[in-house]
């Protein structure tokens, strides 16, 4: 049976490689080292039931102990684009409706009106920052002025 070759388990490797250059997702990246390992073991051992078990333990434990942290540092060195309603955090608006710390307002956020809070009063054509996105609301402060 072709599963207990070294040469079927370092091809699958090199395949999921390739497909993971293509994809960044670390999906296959974790597949690829588990092929890896599966064709070391597979150097020791012919039974492809052991290997079978092999692999699937190696692509679990990868999959689930290095791919979080492989993505956390993927994230925090890339220029990921926010989109969506995360997208409005950091923009400067004006508020059009008086804003207090007990009653929310509004703000124009390009053509649209957003519910607004703040922790302090803040008047009809302040302009804000957004610094935070949440629900169907946002929270703003003051701009800084420089």
């Amino acid at each position: 049976m072709f599963l207990h070759s070294v040469y079927f388990w370092f091809s699958l490797c090199l395949i999921c490689l390739i497909i993971e250059i293509l994809s960044l997702s670390f999906l296959f990246g974790a597949f690829a080292a588990a092929s890896a390992i599966t064709a070391l073991a597979a150097f020791f051992t012919h039974n492809h039931y052991i290997l079978s078990v092999v692999f699937v333990a190696a692509s679990l434990l990868i999959f689930v102990f290095l791919r979080p942290w492989y993505l956390s540092f993927v994230v925090k060195k890339s220029n990921i684009k926010l989109f969506g309603f995360n997208s409005l955090v950091g923009k400067v608006v004006l508020v059009t409706q008086q804003i207090s710390p007990i009653k929310a307002g509004y703000v124009k956020v390009d053509a649209d009106r957003w519910k607004a809070h703040a922790d302090q009063d803040l008047e009809v054509g302040t302009k804000v920052t957004i610094v935070k996105a949440e629900g169907n609301s946002v929270w703003v402060e003051p701009l800084a002025e420089s």
